[in-house]
This record gives structure tokens, C-alpha cells and sequence, in this order.
């Protein structure tokens, strides 16, 4: 039951991602916005699509191919390399996100690792967050 969890703090944190991003777009006039926009719409659906089709069919993991969980996991990595090279806040959420949702169908094997990163990564976030001010009251 636990388990069931992950995945829906991790459409959670594309939600808030989403939020940090729009709020951010007045502040930031270059592409970085619009291409992560367009990232998260991605994962969003992605992440809805698979988690309604565990929901009815628990053998959903037997039939995914392990290259799809691996390109996430390479996809979360060079997002968040990217993000804290530019310090890019929203896009660090979302390698979080992104990890964290990993972890549901790889809790067994790589799993606790990276629910160790998604935490790391989140408070790395925070702690950018508090140091930029993206329209959040302090």
C-alpha cells in the first residue's frame, strides 16, 4: 500500500515543478522554461499513463521493457546535472520526480538507491529554493 504512494508523490512533484516554472517564466525570458514545460507535460502523461495501466494489470512490470526504466533513470541523471550546472530549480524537482518513480517498479534491485538520490536531489532543491526567490512567500 505503501508502495502505491511513490508514484503519486511523483506526479505531485511534476505538478509543483509545473508551478515553480510558470511562476518563474515572468523572471527568466529564455527557452529553459518552455523546453522543461514541454518535458513535464511529457513525464506527466507518461508517468498517469503507466501507473492507470498498473492499477488494472499488475503484470505491467513483467511486460515493460527494462531499457524503459533505464532511459528514465539516464533521463532523471542528465537532467539534474544540467539543472545544478545552471541552477535551474524546477528542472531539479522534476529529475527528482522522475527518480522517484523509478523507484516504484525497481524497489527490489536499484530502488533504495534511488529513493536516496530523489531525496538528495530534493534537498539540494530546497535548499536552491529558499535561495532564489521564485515567487514563494518566505
Amino acid at each position: 500500500m505503501v508502495l502505491e504512494t511513490i508514484p503519486i508523490l511523483s506526479v505531485l512533484l511534476i505538478g509543483f515543478a509545473t508551478f515553480l516554472i510558470l511562476s518563474g517564466r515572468k523572471k527568466r525570458k529564455d527557452s529553459l522554461p518552455l523546453l522543461f514545460l514541454i518535458l513535464n507535460g511529457v513525464l506527466l502523461v507518461a508517468m498517469l499513463t503507466f501507473f492507470v495501466n498498473y492499477l488494472r494489470n499488475t503484470n505491467i512490470f513483467s511486460n515493460t521493457p527494462a531499457w524503459f526504466f533505464w532511459s528514465l533513470i539516464i533521463l532523471g541523471l542528465v537532467i539534474e546535472i544540467f539543472c545544478l550546472y545552471k541552477k535551474y530549480v524546477p528542472g531539479q524537482i522534476i529529475a527528482s520526480a522522475t527518480h522517484l518513480f523509478v523507484v516504484f517498479p525497481t524497489i527490489f534491485s536499484i530502488g533504495i538507491i534511488l529513493l536516496l538520490l530523489a531525496v538528495i536531489e530534493l534537498i539540494i532543491a530546497i535548499i536552491n529554493l529558499k535561495k532564489r526567490n521564485y515567487g514563494l512567500a518566505s
